[in-house]
């Protein structure tokens, strides 16, 4: 599922435009490693919450002032476990609009949650950090 969202996100920037999905999963390392050359991203290693606390690290970003954008979360205990996740375009938006679009959601699917009242949860914004090498 996730090879295929990446690939419909391919599409939609323009690489492989003129390929099937079909053909671009099967291509798929190439695709990402071509990709991954352009541009270099520090990376940022994930801190686990403390006990039975959990943590949210959501994400948003557009490509353009505005341009299409959409936004991402994942929530997980202190083992690592993935308990939630969430991935959605939203429309023409600039960075600023969705790391807010992407911290309300989180926020949401928090307090809509049952099973979640009474935890403590962090949310973390993701923050990229461009560098040229």
């Amino acid at each position: 599922m996730v090879k295929f969202r990446i690939v419909w996100w391919f599409k939609h920037l323009g690489k492989g435009s003129q390929d099937s999905v079909q053909a671009l999963l099967l291509n798929f390392k190439e695709l990402c490693v071509e990709s991954s050359k352009k541009s270099r991203h520090r990376i940022q290693d994930w801190i686990p919450p403390s006990g039975d606390n959990l943590k949210f690290n959501v994400d948003g970003s557009s490509r353009g002032k505005p341009g299409p954008a959409g936004i991402g979360g994942v929530l997980r205990d202190s083992y690592g476990k993935i308990l939630c996740l969430f991935s959605f375009y939203v429309g023409i938006a600039d960075s600023n609009s969705t790391e807010i679009l992407a911290v309300r959601k989180a926020i949401e699917l928090v307090t809509t949650n049952i099973d979640l009242r009474g935890k403590v949860i962090s949310v973390v914004v993701i923050l990229r950090l461009l560098f040229r090498g």
